[in-house]
C-alpha cells in the first residue's frame, strides 16, 4: 500500500531509540523528507537531516523546531517517540525522578507540539507515543505511568484545539518492546512478563513504528483524538505491570 507521504516534511524526534530508528527507516522508505532529532545527535541513524534538540531545554526546543522548518521548507508531520525512564518503586521515587521523566516526556514534548503547530502546514498531523503503563499500573516506574497518562491526555486535547486547522492528533501506546530499555530486566523477569501478554511475546520496535508511519499518513486521515494500543493484548488482561 502506497502509504502516500512522498515529499511530506517530518519532524521526528526521539531518532535514535528503537522504536524512533524504524520509524526513520519506514518513512525514508515511504519516500518523506525527513529531519531527525534527538538529544545526542552521535546516536541518530543517519537516515534524513540529523537535529540536536533537547526537550529539557525551552530554548533548544525553539531552535530546533526553526531549524527543522527552514531545512524542509515548512512541517507536515511532527513524530515523537522520545523517553526518559528511571526505574525504581514508588518509595524509591524522589521529587527529581518525578520531576526528570515529567520534563522530557511531558513539559518538553507539550513545549514541542505548541512550537510545532504554530509553523505547521494545515492538515498536517502529529504522533505521540506513550505507553501502556497509562492505563496499567507500573510499579517499577510510577512517573512514567503517570507522564504516559498525561501524554495521553495531551494528545487528546490538542486534537480539538487544532482540528479547525485540519491537523490530526494520534497517540500510540506500545506494550513491552524490543529496545534498550528491556536491557534492565533479568531473564526471569522477561519470561515473567512476555507471561502475562496473551501473544506470550514482547513486540519488535518495527511493529510499532510500522504503526506509527500509518498514522501519521493520508490513509489515516479520519483518525484523530484517540490511542491506538499495540500492546499484544497485554491491557486486556488488566493485571498491574511488576
Amino acid at each position: 500500500m502506497d502509504l502516500q507521504l512522498t515529499g511530506n516534511r517530518v519532524l521526528l524526534v526521539g531518532a535514535s531509540g528503537g522504536i524512533g530508528v524504524e520509524t526513520a527507516k519506514l518513512l525514508a522508505a515511504e519516500g518523506a523528507s525527513l529531519v531527525s532529532a534527538a538529544r545526542r545527535v552521535e546516536r541518530l541513524p543517519g537516515i534524513g537531516t540529523p537535529l540536536a534538540l533537547d526537550l529539557t531545554d525551552e530554548e533548544s526546543v525553539a531552535v530546533g523546531v526553526r531549524n527543522a522548518a527552514a531545512e524542509l521548507g515548512g512541517i507536515d508531520t511532527l513524530i515523537v517517540t522520545a523517553a526518559r525512564n528511571e526505574f525504581g518503586k514508588l518509595e524509591e521515587s524522589d521529587r527529581d525522578a518525578w520531576r526528570n521523566q515529567f520534563e522530557v516526556k511531558y513539559m518538553g514534548i507539550a513545549d514541542l507540539c505548541r512550537q510545532t503547530a504554530e509553523v505547521m502546514a494545515d492538515g498536517g498531523c502529529i504522533v505521540l507515543v506513550t505507553g501502556i503503563a497509562a492505563e496499567i499500573p507500573f510499579s517499577g516506574n510510577p512517573a512514567g505511568g503517570a507522564s504516559n497518562a498525561a501524554l495521553t491526555h495531551l494528545a487528546k486535547l490538542l486534537s480539538i484545539e487544532l482540528a479547525s486547522r485540519n491537523i490530526r492528533v494520534v497517540a500510540v501506546s506500545p506494550g513491552f518492546t524490543r529496545t534498550e530499555r528491556l536491557a534492565n530486566f533479568s531473564g526471569d523477569q522477561l519470561a515473567s512478563i512476555e507471561a502475562d501478554i496473551p501473544l506470550r511475546r514482547v513486540a519488535e520496535p518495527e511493529e510499532i513504528a510500522s504503526v506509527v508511519v500509518f498514522l501519521a499518513s493520508p490513509r489515516a486521515s479520519y483518525v484523530t483524538g484517540t490511542t491506538v494500543v499495540i500492546d499484544g493484548g497485554r491491557t486486556n488482561i488488566g493485571a498491574p505491570m511488576p
